[in-house]
This record gives C-alpha cells, sequence and structure tokens, in this order.
C-alpha cells in the first residue's frame, strides 16, 4: 500500500511538470506579433497634447497691519490665469494675515485653482514673500494636483508675522505685502476625434457574426489597451513635470510680470445702544430671542447689523445670552471685530467682552452666551436696570476688503 501510495505521488508530480512544461512551450510558441500599421485602414483617431503654461502674478496687499493677529480670516486674491483664451483656467492666492488655527504667529499663503473647465490640473507653483525692494525673503516650491474650487496648495508656516511687520527688516513698503507666484501648469489639450466611414464591400453578413462571437474577447483586449494608455499618459505627466525647468526668482522684475492685482483693507467702526423697555416683563423662554432695530455704519455701501438678546440665555437659563448678527448688505461675509457691552443705570459698563469673526449675510450670529447672570442683572441692589430698562452696547469695526481691477501686462 505505501508502495502504491508513492507511486501515485510520482506519478502526479510527473504529470505536474509535464503540464508546466507544456505551458511554458505554448508561450514561447506564441507568434510574435509585430506588424506595420496602414493609417488609410485606421477607422478612428484623434490627438492629445501635453502642453506646459507658465504664467505669473504679483500680488500686493495695502494697509497690511490693519489685520490684527489671532483673528482667523482669509483674504483671497482678484483672479489671475493661464491666459488660454478659449478654454481659461481661473487661479487665486489665498493669504491668512493672522495664521491658521494653531499657527497664528504665521503668515498662511496658498494658490489655488478657482475655475475651468478641466476638474483638476497639475502644475508647479513657487509662492515668494517680497521685501519693499521686491526681493525675495521666503518662497516655497512645490507641485500638486490642483482640484477646482479646493483649498489649494501652500504653506500654513510661510514666514512669521513678527517679522514682516518689524520695520528693521524693511519688508513692508507703506504698509504694504507683495506676494509673487509663478505657476507652470501642465494641461492636456485634447484633439478632435476623426472617424473614417469604411466602404469595404468584402464586409459581410459572416464578418459580422464574427465579430459578434469574439466582442467578449475584444472587449478584454480593449480594456487592457486603455489601462495601458492611461498608465502611458501618466508617465508622460510625470516626466512632463519632472523636467521642467526649475522656478528660481532672486528679484522680480516688474517689467516681466503678466498679471497683477491689489488688495486694499479698509477699516469701518461704529457703536449702537440698545434699550430693552420693561425687561422684567419678557416672558422669553431659554432659546428665544429678542431683535433689536438694524443699525449701520453710516458708510458708503452699508452693511445692516443687529443684536439678538436671550433674556433667559441660549441654553442656560441663569445666564444672558447678547449676539450679534450681519443682516443684509452687498457683500456676502463680512470679517468684523466686535465689543458687546451690558451698561448699569449710569451707563457705566459692568461687563464687556470682545471678540472677532467672519460674519455671513443672515447667516449665524457671533456673541456671548453667558455674558452676565440673570439674578445678577434683576437684583435692584446692582441698580443695573434703571426703570426696567437693560441697556446693551456694541462697538463694531468692519475689515473691508477692496480688490482693485487685475491688470494684464500686454506687451
Amino acid at each position: 500500500m505505501d508502495v502504491d501510495t508513492n507511486n501515485n505521488i510520482d506519478r502526479r508530480n510527473i504529470t505536474k511538470q509535464f503540464i508546466q512544461l507544456f505551458l511554458l512551450f505554448s508561450i514561447f510558441s506564441l507568434p510574435q506579433i509585430s506588424a506595420k500599421v496602414n493609417t488609410s485602414d485606421v477607422g478612428q483617431w484623434g490627438s492629445t497634447e501635453i502642453k506646459s503654461l507658465k504664467f505669473n502674478y504679483l500680488w500686493t496687499v495695502k494697509n497690511f497691519s490693519l489685520y490684527e493677529k489671532d483673528r482667523g480670516i482669509s483674504l483671497e486674491s482678484p483672479f489671475f490665469d493661464d491666459t488660454v483664451i478659449n478654454d481659461p483656467c481661473n487661479w487665486s492666492l489665498l493669504l491668512y494675515p493672522g495664521g491658521r488655527e494653531s499657527d497664528k504667529e504665521y503668515l498662511a499663503i496658498y494658490v489655488q485653482y478657482v475655475s475651468g473647465k478641466e476638474l483638476s490640473v497639475r502644475a508647479e507653483y513657487k509662492i515668494s514673500v517680497l521685501d519693499s525692494s521686491y526681493n525675495e525673503i521666503k518662497t516655497l516650491e512645490d507641485h500638486s494636483i490642483f482640484n477646482k474650487g479646493g483649498l489649494g496648495s501652500g504653506s500654513r508656516k510661510m514666514i512669521l508675522r513678527e517679522y514682516v511687520l518689524d520695520p528693521v527688516n524693511n519688508v513692508l513698503r507703506d504698509d504694504e505685502l507683495a506676494i509673487y507666484v509663478e505657476v507652470a501648469e501642465t494641461r492636456m489639450l485634447k484633439g478632435r476625434r476623426i472617424v473614417y466611414f469604411c466602404t469595404n464591400s468584402a464586409y459581410s453578413y459572416n464578418s459580422a457574426v464574427k465579430y459578434t462571437m469574439d466582442q467578449n474577447v475584444g472587449d478584454q483586449v480593449g480594456v487592457n489597451r486603455r489601462c495601458v494608455t492611461k498608465s502611458f499618459v501618466q508617465l508622460c505627466l510625470l516626466l512632463t513635470i519632472i523636467s521642467l525647468p526649475q522656478l528660481a526668482l532672486s528679484k522680480v522684475d516688474k517689467s516681466k510680470v503678466d498679471q497683477w492685482g491689489s488688495t486694499e483693507v479698509e477699516l469701518v467702526k461704529f457703536d449702537y445702544l440698545w434699550i430693552v423697555k420693561n425687561f422684567s416683563l419678557y416672558r422669553e423662554k431659554e432659546g428665544e430671542f429678542l431683535k433689536s432695530p438694524l443699525f449701520t455704519s453710516m458708510h458708503n455701501g452699508a452693511y445692516h447689523w443687529n443684536v439678538l438678546l436671550y433674556p433667559r440665555g441660549f441654553f442656560n437659563g441663569d445666564y444672558l445670552t447678547v449676539d450679534l448678527q450681519y443682516v443684509f448688505g452687498s457683500v456676502p461675509t463680512v470679517a468684523a471685530e466686535y465689543k458687546i457691552s451690558v451698561l448699569n443705570s449710569t451707563y457705566d459698563e459692568i461687563v464687556n467682552k470682545h471678540d472677532s469673526a467672519t460674519f455671513t449675510r443672515d447667516g449665524p450670529a457671533f456673541g456671548f452666551r453667558e455674558i452676565v447672570r440673570r439674578d445678577y442683572v434683576m437684583d435692584a441692589a446692582n441698580n443695573v436696570l434703571r426703570n426696567d430698562e437693560l441697556a446693551i452696547y456694541v462697538e463694531v469695526t468692519e475689515y473691508r476688503t477692496i480688490s482693485n481691477p487685475r491688470f494684464v501686462n500686454r506687451n
């Protein structure tokens, strides 16, 4: 029995080796596919061109020092494009003057792909912070795939804010910050597909049947060809990006700048006093609020605001809640600093709190959920209410951004 078992194992091993040898021989004996394509017999053809588009942009931010630290808001430059006349890709720079999140001591700068026909664009870029003589003081070079409408690519720690503001370093010129960007954009320009209509009479029902029988095999071959083509295109794109010349610049020559624009910051300050009469009679429940009349800055293109008072708090009935809301105006968002004070009967502040935020038109309000205890306000000994009137005082500083039109160098 042991001998028979060993014989069976030997037979299986021999059979396995024979099959492997046969398969190996079959592979090597396959005919090599080698032929010359007769272009006159091609049914369809098209072309794709990989092109590198280079352009640059200079952005100046006026009144830069007016942006306070730790504000967490962003400035966006006017748009600039890749100069393709019929199919431009629009770009912009994004600056966080007071940093982002935990990196408040740095300026954060990004370049972003804003709009265009392409959903994504590959590009190499160089962002430079310039001094007052347009010399580079800090640069960032990188490449990325930019998605349309995304944050883009850049650095959240581009340069220390204190270094920029220090007059000894000669970065700001008349309180103006200059940022320069060079972009080498890689685009695939697709040509028109051409279809050749064959009138060969040899095409018959039999060939149509054969096409149907071989369709599954043909589909698989087509999938393989598409995979190979996709890999080839990706390789070409990678080689194109690697072969791009390094973007290096020590001093920006303004005469060679393709496009430039500027953004100016303007501060608009105003205040508002709101008197709430018969305060003790209000029976609003927790989470219910009163609205003040609208007020504005009395400035050109005025933005309209109001104050929200929660007599029994937003979520804690032991406290008053006071919020500020941007109701409507000519812009969708407004960056602002605000200070909210509760006054006593002689209009002295008994409590004040201040903060900053980016307000959205008719959007969420910002303020203080527990600004003062309700029982403190209601206690006559504290002399807060005068003839049952509650006084709330608000000071607002709007940071208005004025973007000047883009200038294009036609030389």
